[in-house]
């Protein structure tokens, strides 16, 4: 008997595995010295008011802006490399707390030592590094040592310890008008005597505080100690809740109403509290030291280890089962809903995931070879269960469908109806019919059926979509070219009638004859679909093998996205169910699962930030206008759209309003002008999306400049010109010089009106490219029917457009038209006759209606070209 319970003991032993799955995680990406970090020994994180994130390692201080990680040591001005907190104050300065004590911070990325570590040294001679840290609005930094207590330093460096300390300004966090906490951090409270075992926690004061003390809601503080988390009653003095841990704590924090407790070689536990208790809502990283987790602005967490650097989740409430987690396979094939159950299909295998207590257990759905007589058949029933081939394909009895594609299973009315790639079944009374309707329709491969009733049928296929009746097979893609794309999936809503997941045409929704297309252009990540499901909201999930959507019941235009940048295990999508409020994501990875109630969906925005500015390589202060000269070679602008999620997957759009009205993309972060418009001042937009898919910028990224033109170009030149010259002139009829010579006096006139003209540019548009001429260079135009051909000094343009209306366009003191098909500029012209000009060796025809109209250019023409 004894040996009989000890094999069964051990049999328990080695199948606990599968009896008692481990519970989903979320999904990490690791960050450690491969991708820029100086170690992979991480204490801690911040996330500072821009939203840049700063990590405190052993090897020096870290900040991340979502594409790389910069690093700042004593070469940079630290005081030591070894870093273990941090601290943002109202200034937004980054106060570095490292291994010796000796406070400095970081403002405007230059480093500055702490004036003041000198007054902190007779306090640290034991224990160096400090176990909170705050600074108050008068610029008071307080110091939690770990044998001395709390020590403030004023601005002006005057000491005091904490019982000497009055709390009635401070900026702490209090409850009922006692200390309770400060900066989300406590040492102790010395108005309010936490106790413990009769032992008093804040009145000990010169020996070691461990203590950090988080408010969590009305009347309640959470602490701990090195190995354990209490929940403490205010008002009623009481110890209400405690948890013990093998392992000692190495954080203890509190983000969003949820207590973060991390652990040495223990992982991190995260709760939250209800009735005056500690809900665990997730333990995960049991392998690992945690540091203090930090939540970056678009809603991730970055969790720190002592080994192995950063992980970091997009979204707590996303969690995924894998391998490891105790998913059979990694390639879910199907996913299928049985009494609010979900089976998890792998094509020869499932499992059965109960929401309530998440345990998996392996069903096998292949029967043995030899166990049966006619395995070989296509369809049999036995027992119950209707096989084909060896597959269970469902369970007659209770009705459970297992997840297999193909076939496709349904039942109405106590009749099971199968589908296979190229026959149709149905299964009632003990009986195993054909579906003639189909059978003998000869339809490309099956992909999934709809039943209307009466013998009709909706059937998706290889070749795209057939609506079968008793008498007709329809193929819809006669009616609507869309209909011939591949229909791999089909469902039904109320609203929008049937719903075709194609490969290649999206998303078609057909109700009273009307077609309405889902795809790339209405926002669909990619027009491929691989499987739909309406929910019992009559919301359209719909999967892709890059990524999941879901189509409102009421709006199809608007339309959610869903990626691993919002937690799922993979964008490869095979399958997607909703029970109740748990959206289940069936990947190649693993099987994800979003909890609608929890989750939110993030703006999808992208705040752009101005990074730096530069002309000619010398910094510029960020948000002054920019003066540009003619003498500076280039101007650059460098910039960041701050986004997490992306992971550096960001593209940007600018232009120089006034200037250009066409939009510049690029996935670069610095924008170099070398060519500058000749005067003005301009502004330049610059904004930034996640991918091509998201949302731009609510405000963009703003740069005023003001182009200078040169001397001789300013009105102030003009001016002072045009007074000397009138000068000359008056001067020179006082001597009689210009008295008798017109010719004189008007090219005066003509040389001073030229250099005042403004320089005129024609806009063109050419093969979807908006192209500026500037008019002096145009040499002639030539027309050919309904084109004409602008030829100047460099290349020649073909432009749509008529005679009459580019001699409308072009200034009519500068151009003449010479012939039916010619334009030319005057002071191009090389030669001039009777019947023909010459510009650059090219003879142009005078048609003889123009001939007096270049009289007067024919007796002036000495004078065109000077």
């Amino acid at each position: 008997m004894r040996i009989r319970l000890v094999c069964i003991f051990i049999y328990l032993l080695q199948t606990s595995y599968s009896l008692f799955a481990q519970s989903p995680q979320p999904s990490y990406t690791n960050f450690d010295v491969n991708d820029g970090l100086p170690s992979s020994e991480v204490y801690s994180g911040i996330s500072d008011r821009n939203g840049y994130l700063w990590f405190a390692t052993d090897r020096g201080l870290v900040k991340y802006n979502g594409y790389e990680f910069k690093v700042y040591t004593r070469k940079e001005g630290l005081t030591n490399n070894v870093v273990f907190d941090l601290f943002e104050d109202f200034k937004g300065r980054i106060w570095i707390l490292p291994i010796d004590g000796r406070i400095c911070y970081i403002d405007n990325g230059e480093i500055t030592t702490y004036k003041f570590n000198h007054k902190l040294e007779p306090f640290l001679r034991t224990r160096r590094y400090f176990h909170s840290f705050y600074v108050d609005k008068d610029e008071s930094v307080y110091v939690g040592t770990i044998d001395n207590g709390l020590i403030r330093i004023t601005a002006d460096g005057r000491v005091k310890r904490l019982d000497e300390l009055e709390i009635k300004g401070s900026e702490f966090v209090k409850y009922d008008n006692r200390l309770l906490t400060y900066s989300n951090r406590v040492l102790n409270a010395p108005e309010f005597e936490f106790t413990h075992d009769g032992r008093s926690l804040s009145k000990d004061v010169s020996g070691p505080i461990r203590i950090k003390a988080y408010l969590m809601g009305e009347g309640m503080i959470g602490y701990n100690e090195n190995g354990r988390v209490m929940l403490y009653d205010v008002d009623s003095k009481k110890l209400v809740d405690s948890i013990v841990y093998k392992n000692q704590i190495t954080s203890f924090s509190q983000i969003d109403k949820l207590i973060f407790v991390g652990t040495e070689l223990g992982g991190l536990k995260v709760y939250s509290i209800r009735d005056a208790k500690f809900i665990e809502v997730l333990s995960t990283l049991e392998k690992y030291t945690v540091g203090y987790p930090v939540k970056d602005k678009d809603g991730g967490y970055w969790i720190p280890t002592t080994q192995h650097g950063i992980f970091y989740t997009p979204n707590l409430n996303v969690r995924s089962y894998m391998e490891d987690q105790g998913l059979e396979r990694s390639h879910v094939k199907q996913l299928g809903v049985f009494h609010d159950e979900l089976m998890v299909g792998f094509g020869d295998r499932m499992q059965i995931l109960n929401e309530d207590d998440l345990s998996l257990d392996v069903i096998d759905l292949l029967v043995p070879y030899g166990s049966k007589p006619n395995l070989l058949d296509l369809l049999f029933y036995d027992n119950c269960l209707l096989y084909g081939g060896r597959r269970k394909l469902i369970d007659i009895c209770t009705q459970r469908i297992y997840p297999y594609i193909p076939p496709h299973l349904q039942i109405i009315n106590d009749t099971t109806y199968l589908f296979s790639k190229s026959t149709a079944h149905f299964y009632t009374d003990g009986k195993l019919q054909g579906i003639n309707g189909i059978n003998n329709s000869h339809l490309p491969r099956i992909d999934d059926v709809i039943i209307l009733g009466d013998q009709s049928y909706w059937v998706g296929t290889l070749e795209g979509l057939y609506k079968v009746t008793k008498t007709e097979t329809v193929k819809m893609s006669k009616i609507n070219p869309l209909f011939s794309y591949r229909a791999v999936d089909l469902a039904e809503t109320d609203n929008y009638g049937i719903v075709i997941g194609t490969r290649g045409a999206g998303v078609l929704l057909y109700k009273d004859k009307k077609v309405t297309q889902i795809s790339l252009q209405e926002g669909l990540i990619s027009d491929d679909i691989t499987n739909l499901h309406v929910d019992r909201e009559q919301h359209i999930w719909v999967a892709t093998s890059n990524g999941l959507h879901k189509i409102d019941a009421q709006d199809p235009k608007n339309i959610e996205y869903y990626s691993t940048h919002d937690g799922l295990i993979s964008n490869e999508i095979t399958s997607v169910k909703r029970i109740g409020d748990i959206v289940y994501v069936g990947t190649k990875r693993g099987l994800s699962m979003i909890d609608l109630r929890k989750f939110q969906k993030r703006n999808s925005s992208v705040p752009l930030l101005i990074t730096n500015l530069a002309l000619n390589g010398t910094d510029l202060e960020i948000g002054a206008q920019i003066e540009v000269f003619p003498e500076d070679k280039y101007l650059e602008i460098s910039y960041l759209g701050l986004n997490y999620q992306a992971q550096g997957n960001i593209e940007y759009r600018y232009k120089i309003i006034g200037f250009s009205d066409e939009w510049q993309y690029t996935k670069d972060r610095q924008l170099k002008l070398v060519t500058f418009p000749e005067r003005g001042t301009f502004t330049i937009e610059i904004y930034a999306r996640e991918g091509h898919y998201g949302t731009w910028s609510a405000k963009p990224g703003i740069v005023i400049v003001n182009f200078h033109p040169p001397f001789y170009k300013t009105w102030t030149f003009r001016l002072s010109l045009l007074g000397l010259i009138v000068v000359l002139i008056y001067l020179a009829f006082k001597v009689d010089l210009l008295a008798y010579n017109k010719h004189i006096q008007q090219e005066i006139a003509n040389r001073i009106l030229k250099s005042m003209r403004k320089k005129t540019y024609l806009m063109i548009e050419v093969k979807q490219k908006k192209i500026r001429i500037d008019e002096a260079k145009i040499l002639y135009v030539q027309s050919f029917k309904d084109y004409v051909e602008i030829v100047t000094q460099e290349k020649k343009y073909v432009y749509r457009s008529t005679m009459k209306n580019m001699e409308e366009t072009l200034a009519a003191n500068q151009f003449i038209r010479v012939h039916r098909s010619f334009i030319v500029r005057k002071d191009k012209i090389d030669s001039i006759s009777t019947d023909k000009i010459t510009i650059q060796q090219q003879e142009i025809s005078i048609g003889k209606t123009y001939r007096s109209l270049l009289e007067e250019i024919r007796n002036q023409f000495s004078r065109l070209n000077k």
